[in-house]
């Protein structure tokens, strides 16, 4: 029934001080619907209204919310009372309303435009069928062509479904929908543009709770096909199945009732999985991407990932643009969510993520018979799928996916690992199709309760390396925690050897315990299945699993006509060795916990640690211990790493001297608070960082017979004309911060080789007096470096007067160790860093794979270098700001050394 009167407003307060009491009051007929379709009666109810209402109250992104138990019905009655997926329906409602507010919000009945629509009557209620469904009638023809814009034509859609949804017999009974085309002109397709299907098709498909039960066109013109197929590819598969389009008008069923449809009616039913993306790599255009995840997923994707629109937006194009100027790809997937994979896998480093797409090509290249042809239907898959070793249970409050992995179930006859392998496969490629998964990342459970020793025999040494090669490296997979439980003997040494090829990274996340008891407590909530003490049958997700499979079967199979030129890739043997991303430090100043010291592996830095720099266990504990003390109790510092790698470049750089290394330290915070420009937001994906390094401006060129690292620095290879001071320091930055994440070279120090030959005067002009003074006193005072040699080559005599300014700002210990040469062939003659040059020198070193190693370095560690913004300090209260001494008091012995050169 309609309702006759007015109705006020509904409280938006979601900490009420009391929630309304519910009390189910529909015909018998719903009662029956509720309680077989959603699973719903009293008791459920009552948790599931009480369980969402706690979730909202504790929702930092939710301020304001109905809490009023019809409000919160239509998302538990359109999840069939999964308090999980209900809560996130109402994100993702409340989300899709933020997001576009001229669409969804202000739906006022009495407003002009809005009255000329429903005078027209485009949407008619014709009341419920004997099922109990509310039928529609939508007249698409009286939607105003050319007088209402698309904006207008959907908010009054909007408007409908809001006031039907407060319909509880809609909630519970769903609809039917009639669409007629009749009468329609082309003016009423053509001012649809793809943007606004997407939000239209959003809103019906996914983000209003619509229970939908058969939706009937008819009458469709031929001119309007390409705008309909437009908008039904929008469109979730399970609301594709729904729908029927036939040329002719509806025809009763029979005389009893106009609202039933006849089945054998000429319909043709909608295609009941996705389809296939295509695979073009140079198409006319590419998709438009809108993120319409809910604030969850927006907030970890901003914190985790670094992901925002313009960031998104910029990656994209420059990934799409690298794989049309790849010769060896030939065909791939370029639509948003794909390559989102592989660019969210690596924080949207482009080079990394390019990486990573060409490694996940040519694994699947390398391996037909392990991920290729991955089709659910296939028998063995559907028997290993009915032994249900995997199943994903959900998402926990964090948005991450839970896994959980029932090793016994395995069959350790019948299948052998392949079979295995290509099952595990085909459930990555279709959870990797979810963007919550690919920005959630996902949390396992794995129970080796009742494996047997075959369970782990039947895998050989390659069958291993293959598969956690998959999961490791190829596939952009996001791993949470891992637990483990109740690994029995016989599967120890094999774990083991599968273990050893996984990354490093994947091996610190896996947690090992003795008993599957102690495996409950990793089950959250709504998500611990009833054999671990929780609520959770297995068979709903279970389920919910197979309708994925079979939904996003033709998008996986479709993965296959990808093509790579694997041949041109020698550098995959497996195991494969791509660097991983290096792991972000948090910068909690007063840990639970701290990381322990451990000496380094080479013996070469081991005994220069302890001849110059006193570095002997008890010390470092000792020094560290002090360090941390200082650091929880300086009011000053809001924010800073205390593990062990950061503070011992401190620690190392004044001999363990722990008061020396504090201050070094504090004037490393100072100085990166007070030149942003210099310091801050330091990205390596960034297009101009890798010019710089095509350039070969700076080359790490390895270590040196006493164990230094050596870089060079080529001035006239700098592009003087674009590169700016600014981007010079900041690119220095990047190298040293790179370098001196590796305790070696904390250990050992650098030795930096200057060819000045064939330097512009430019070069030297950009440098102000000022920035040099300020740039030579943070590397002196704040950077903790150990500069153990410079030598200088070529300095043009133009160059003397910067250099004798230059070194005037530097201590007289770095004085000492300048070393000038009239050319680089006697700087060749006086050393014996000939080795470490590259071949233009007359080396041993090809330019172009110093260039890719400092490349790789600093993909590696570009969220370590990132994630230094997050250290904080207050100024105010600083030491460091109140002594900051005169950098300009330096011994002037040095000027003139450029001068005694004989240069031209």
């Amino acid at each position: 029934m309609l309702p006759e009167t007015e109705l006020n407003p509904y409280g938006v307060d979601k900490c009420p001080e009391t929630y309304d009491e519910y009390s189910f009051t529909l015909p018998e007929l719903y009662r029956h619907v509720a309680k077989e379709e959603l699973r719903e009666d009293d008791e459920v109810r009552e948790k599931a209204l009480s369980e969402m209402r706690q979730w909202i109250a504790d929702n930092p992104h939710i301020r304001k919310c109905r809490t009023d138990a019809k409000f919160l019905l239509r998302f538990l009655r359109f999840r069939q009372f999964s308090v999980p997926m209900a809560c996130e329906a109402l994100e993702r409602y409340l989300t899709l309303r933020a997001l576009y507010p001229s669409w969804f919000t202000n739906l006022d009945c009495t407003e002009e435009g809005m009255q000329e629509v429903l005078d027209s009557e485009p949407i008619s209620y014709l009341g419920q069928d004997a099922a109990g469904r509310a039928v529609f009638l939508v007249r698409f023809g009286r939607f105003e062509g050319e007088k209402h814009n698309a904006l207008q034509d959907a908010r009054y859609m909007a408007l409908v479904l809001e006031s039907v949804l407060e319909w509880e017999e809609l909630q519970v009974g769903g609809l039917q929908v009639l669409v007629d085309y009749t009468g329609c002109t082309r003016g009423n397709f053509e001012k649809w543009d793809t943007h606004d299907l997407k939000v239209v098709m959003d809103m019906y498909s996914r983000s209003y709770p619509l229970r939908y039960a058969e939706i009937h066109a008819a009458k469709l013109p031929k001119f309007a096909v390409p705008v309909i197929e437009t908008f039904l590819s929008f469109a979730n598969p399970k609301m594709r199945e729904k729908i029927r389009i036939t040329c002719e008008l509806f025809r009763p069923k029979s005389e009893q009732s106009q609202l039933h449809l006849t089945q054998e009616c000429p319909l043709v039913k909608m295609a009941p999985s996705l389809a296939p993306y295509p695979v073009e790599k140079c198409p006319k255009t590419y998709d438009e991407y809108k993120f319409t995840l809910p604030e969850l997923y927006r907030d970890v994707a901003k914190e985790e990932l670094r992901e925002d629109d313009e960031v998104r937006e910029k990656a994209l194009a420059e990934m799409r643009q690298w794989i049309v100027d790849n010769p060896h790809i030939r065909k791939c997937r370029m639509d948003a969510k794909f390559l989102l994979r592989f660019l969210r896998f690596r924080q949207f480093s482009v080079p990394m993520a390019c990486e990573a797409l060409e490694r996940y090509l040519t694994v699947r290249e390398m391996h037909p018979n392990w991920f290729k042809n991955l089709d659910c239907n296939e028998p063995t898959m559907k028997e290993i799928f009915q032994n249900g070793p995997f199943i994903p249970l959900g998402r926990d409050e964090s948005g991450r996916m839970v896994g959980y992995c029932d090793f016994a179930r395995f069959d350790d006859e019948k299948h052998e690992p392949v079979h295995d392998g290509r099952y595990m496969a085909l459930l990555m490629e279709t959870m990797l199709e979810s963007e919550e998964f690919q920005i959630g990342g996902c949390q396992v459970l794995i129970d080796f309760q009742g494996s047997t020793a075959n369970n782990f025999e039947k895998w050989s040494t390659t069958d291993m390396m293959i598969m956690m090669d998959a999961y490791s490296h190829s596939y952009p997979m996001r791993y949470g925690e891992i637990h483990t439980a109740a690994l029995p003997k016989a599967g120890i040494p094999v774990i083991k050897t599968f273990l050893s090829f996984a990354s490093p990274k994947l091996r610190e996340k896996i947690n090992c315990y003795s008993t599957s008891a102690e495996l409950e407590k990793h089950f959250e909530g709504q998500l611990k299945p009833i054999q671990y003490g929780g609520t959770l049958d297995l068979e709903e997700p279970r389920r919910a699993l197979w309708k994925l499979l079979e939904e996003y079967r033709e998008v996986v199979l479709g993965l296959d006509r990808i093509e790579i030129d694997v041949v041109i890739y020698p550098q995959y043997p497996l195991p494969l060795c791509i660097p991983t991303m290096a792991s972000v430090q948090k910068v909690d100043k007063c840990p639970e916990k701290y990381d322990q010291y451990r000496p380094v592996s080479s013996a070469l830095h081991r005994q220069i640690a302890r001849d110059e720099l006193r570095e002997e266990p008890a010390i470092v504990e000792q020094a560290l211990q002090q360090m941390r003390d200082w650091i929880a109790k300086n009011p000053a510092i809001l924010a800073c790493r205390t593990d062990a790698n950061f503070l011992l470049r401190f620690l190392r750089v004044r001999k363990f001297s722990h008061v020396p290394a504090c201050e070094t330290l504090e004037r490393y915070l100072v100085q990166r608070q007070r030149y942003p420009a210099w310091y801050s937001k330091l990205d390596t994906a960034e297009p101009w960082v890798q010019t710089m390094i095509d350039s070969e401006f700076v080359i790490p060129l390895g270590r040196d017979v006493l164990g230094r690292i050596v870089f060079l620095v080529r001035y006239a290879n700098l592009d003087v004309d674009r590169f700016e001071v600014t981007d010079q320091i900041r690119f220095f930055t990047m190298v040293f911060e790179s370098l001196f994440a590796d305790e070696l070279n904390q250990i050992s120090g650098i030795v930096c080789i200057f060819d000045e030959t064939n330097i512009s005067m430019r070069a030297f002009a950009q440098w102000s007096m000022t920035n040099i003074k300020n740039y030579i006193e943070c590397v002196t005072k704040a950077l903790p470096i150990r500069v153990k040699m410079v030598h200088v080559a070529n300095m043009p005599l133009f160059g003397a007067t910067v250099g004798e300014w230059v070194m005037s700002c530097c201590s007289e210990k770095i004085r000492s160790r300048l070393k000038c040469y009239r050319s680089v062939e006697e700087l060749i003659t006086k050393t014996d860093l000939l080795k470490l040059l590259p071949a233009e020198y007359g080396g041993t070193q090809k330019s172009v794979d110093l260039r890719n190693q400092l490349r790789k370095s600093l993909d590696h560690h570009r969220n370590v270098i990132l994630a230094l913004d997050d250290m904080k300090l207050d100024e105010k209260h600083c030491a460091a700001m109140k002594n900051q001494s005169n950098p300009s008091n330096g011994d002037p012995g040095i000027i003139g050394s450029f001068r005694k050169l004989d240069v031209d």
